[in-house]
């Protein structure tokens, strides 16, 4: 029997396909990623969750409302500059 890697053995248990990239798509996502981090990080400095038995669904909408300014600051960016859609 084979041992797999904790990426791999992760995939696997949510359904996904184990991908390799390059160097540069692994900067890019690592770049996104930490972009992320840090944006969720100061979202805890300042709304620490006091509930108890929270279910995180302020973090999420929080989330989706980060993702959605993010969107919309790239169109807008882009048509100012006489560019299409992103």
């Amino acid at each position: 029997m084979a041992v797999l890697g904790i990426q791999t053995e992760a995939c696997i248990s949510i359904g996904l396909k184990h991908r390799l990239h390059a160097s540069y798509q692994k900067s890019i996502i690592e770049r996104t990623m930490e972009y992320v981090k840090d944006r969720t990080e100061g979202f805890d400095d300042y709304y620490p969750c006091k509930k108890l038995g929270c279910n995180l669904s302020h973090v999420y909408q929080w989330f989706v409302l980060f993702v959605f300014l993010h969107n919309l600051s790239k169109l807008v960016f882009n048509d100012s500059l006489g560019g299409g859609s992103p």
